[in-house]
């Protein structure tokens, strides 16, 4: 009897054949399933028969990570849906490095399809646009960004790395911009941040890393953000100069919302400038009873 029921068994398991319980999902659900996969790997679900050939293209997500300019404007030519949510493109492998190095054609041709992706992003209403360039952080090469990024209406979270430089002469209108990070990016004059913080009425958080090297003055007039909606920033590698004091007060006295200012400073400073920048800061006014500053080292 057990002889029987195990030969019975193993006819039963070599009979069975496995379900596909993926490919008999709806379409909205299998895009949402690949929105959260960078592109590449999203464009190559497209070989697993003929049920997956163009899910891929009707994802609103688009995200670059390593990508060649060709493989990159590839997808954005195959690609069936008009809404872009979100466009990431970074470039965290170091083998990109060699379009710093080239001159002439090679630069301005990696500048010119930027361009276009960014522009092609704007025009889809983009929400969240992430661009992060951080192995160019030391090159002397500098992606510059649109003139038309700066008046995107759709735009909820934007985030710079090691890329673009932020102007002063143009104008800024990001009017559903929550969230702002800039990385190691450039500043055209003093007055870009504050400029660029002009045009973006309901932000709430921000971070300017590297941000005091380009506003050295606090501006005469106060951003409407800072009055009704920031509620955190975040100040990386305050060194303790007479400048970021200025920035830190000018901050703390009038973004009436805030709830939360995180400061660190670098590794290098002694436990006694430490506590000497902690105190200083203490004492400056806050236009909001409810912050609370948080202090520590990078």
């Amino acid at each position: 009897m057990a002889i029987m029921e195990r030969d019975r068994r193993s006819r039963q398991k070599q009979n069975t054949v496995p379900i596909d319980r993926l490919s008999d999902l709806p379409d909205s659900i299998l895009t949402h399933i690949l929105s959260f996969l960078p592109t590449k790997f999203s464009v190559r679900t497209s070989i697993l028969g003929q049920r997956w050939r163009f899910p891929w293209a009707y994802v609103s997500n688009l995200i670059f990570r390593d990508d060649s300019q060709k493989s990159i404007n590839r997808v954005l030519l195959l690609r069936k849906m008009q809404k872009v949510n979100t466009f990431c493109l970074s470039d965290d492998d170091d083998r990109y490095r060699y379009i710093n190095k080239e001159n002439g054609a090679q630069c301005k041709k990696y500048q010119i399809d930027t361009d276009t992706w960014i522009t092609l992003a704007v025009e889809r209403n983009v929400q969240i646009l992430h661009l992060c360039y951080s192995s160019w952080r030391d090159e002397d090469f500098l992606l510059g960004l649109p003139g038309c990024l700066f008046t995107c209406k759709t735009l909820v979270h934007l985030k710079l790395e090691s890329c673009g430089i932020i102007p002063v002469r143009v104008a800024v209108c990001f009017p559903r911009l929550e969230k702002l990070h800039l990385l190691y990016v450039q500043y055209e004059a003093d007055e870009s941040l504050p400029n660029l913080l002009s045009g973006c009425p309901v932000l709430e958080d921000m971070e300017p890393r590297e941000e005091t090297k380009g506003w050295k003055e606090p501006p005469q007039q106060v951003p409407a953000c800072l009055l009704s909606h920031l509620r955190i920033i975040k100040l990386p590698n305050i060194g303790g100069e007479k400048h970021e004091f200025e920035i830190i007060k000018y901050l703390l006295r009038n973004a009436n919302v805030l709830e939360r200012m995180e400061i660190s400073y670098p590794g290098s400073l002694s436990s006694n400038e430490e506590n000497n920048m902690l105190k200083k800061i203490s004492l400056f006014q806050r236009g909001s009873k409810a912050c609370k500053v948080a202090f520590g080292a990078a």
